[in-house]
């Protein structure tokens, strides 16, 4: 899945836990793994960059994107507004 590759791949490079992303539960809370708000929206613009589209506002909550599965979540109802409109 290319979402998925991307969150992933993204977040090995924009984040402290590197690697490990890839072994890591992906309901596992990345913020208690050692991501902090800085990474997280470096992670978010990356992301943004590689998929070619923009989280609204109302989409950067923390919550949406302190686990691999909510980051690919918000994505997807993004990607699916995005579709509708």
């Amino acid at each position: 899945m290319e979402i998925e590759k991307t969150v992933l791949d993204t977040l090995s490079k924009k984040t402290v836990i590197g690697d490990e992303i890839y072994n890591t539960d992906k309901d596992e809370n990345l913020l208690q793994n050692g991501m902090d708000s800085f990474q997280m929206m470096n992670s978010i613009v990356e992301i943004e960059k590689e998929l070619n589209f923009i989280f609204s506002d109302e989409d950067l909550l923390t919550a949406n994107f302190s686990t691999i599965n909510a980051i690919i979540e918000t994505i997807n109802d993004v990607l699916r507004s995005d579709m509708d409109e």
